[in-house]
């Protein structure tokens, strides 16, 4: 008889400040402009997580910036302050803390703020499929990820899956298959996301949207509130 997975879906999010989010749109969009689309994009996420049952949800913030709207948007989810220098440290001590505590078998997914298409749907498949598998990915188009599942089985390894990685380039997930297929984990793929940092992943993502409106799916509707009062991407 297979045993239920414990379930832990964690954001990792900045508080909402125009002057620090989303910088690389600074060529195209104000400061107010992008808090006003971080936050849409935050507030759309954190509703998905909501939406997740039997599920213990934690948003993981930048200790940088103390939680102040992110307090407000993330009512009734459990919030923890990112430990670590640089963003490998900081994903292998998140997935420590959710990995550790409480009854096995576990799997924890982790998503970022910056893939505004990752659904419920998206992060009920990767719980399904860490059924299976040791760690889920779903790969972003410009060569990173937007979603990683992982078992407690991968305990011993977190530093070694997440340490070294040349964040923010193109090589996030190349590098990563490589030290899932060393440690030899088992491995399960899911859908290509969207990442938005650059003025043309925004309108990359506002094509999609309005595919998804054509073929009757859901949308983040904050964030297609959003573009649609803006006129454009």
């Amino acid at each position: 008889m297979t045993l239920p997975l414990h379930r832990i879906a964690m954001l990792f999010a900045k508080e909402p400040r125009g002057e620090f989010v989303k910088t690389r749109l600074a060529s195209a969009f104000s400061p107010q402009e992008r808090w006003a689309l971080y936050t849409a994009m935050l507030a759309d996420l954190l509703d998905e997580l909501r939406s997740l049952p039997q599920v213990r949800r934690i948003v993981f913030y930048a200790p940088e910036h103390p939680p102040q709207q992110l307090l407000q948007l993330a009512q009734g989810i459990e919030l923890c302050p990112q430990e670590g220098i640089d963003l490998g440290e900081r994903m292998a001590s998140a997935f420590r803390l959710a990995l550790e505590q409480g009854p096995e078998p576990k799997g924890a997914v982790l998503i970022g703020s910056d893939a505004p298409l990752v659904d419920r749907e998206l992060i009920e498949a990767a719980f399904l499929a860490l059924r299976n598998a040791e760690v889920v990915l779903a790969p972003a188009a410009d060569g990173g990820y937007a979603l990683i599942g992982l078992r407690e089985t991968t305990k011993p390894v977190l530093d070694r899956l997440f340490s070294g990685i040349p964040w923010s380039t193109g090589e996030v997930y190349a590098q990563t298959l490589d030290r899932i297929e060393a440690a030899g984990l088992r491995m399960a793929q899911l859908p290509l996301q969207v990442d938005v940092d650059l003025p043309e992943d925004l309108a990359q993502v506002w094509a999609l949207l309005r595919g998804r409106r054509l073929s009757g799916q859901r949308t983040p509707k904050r964030l297609a509130a959003l573009l649609d009062r803006w006129g454009r991407p």
